[in-house]
């Protein structure tokens, strides 16, 4: 079942990308395709920061629990 729902997923990608991309002038698909790199490129980097943040708090909590579930 997970590989049909995998297959017809990138089946339904592919034929509505290519729906999207006839409708488009020639250029316009590809300074989408720049745009929408340089946003997810910026993000990545605007987050980067305060996950790393985040998954020190989230290890230091889990080592935390495991030492009061150890001598519980």
């Amino acid at each position: 079942p997970l590989v049909l729902g995998v297959a017809l997923a990138a089946g339904f990608g592919l034929l509505h990308g290519h729906a999207h991309g006839t409708e488009l002038p020639g250029g316009l698909a590809m300074l989408g395709m720049i745009g929408g790199t340089a946003v997810l490129h910026a993000a990545g980097l605007v987050l980067a920061q305060p996950m790393r943040q985040a998954a020190r708090v989230a290890g230091a909590a889990t080592a935390v629990a495991g030492l009061a579930l150890a001598f519980v």
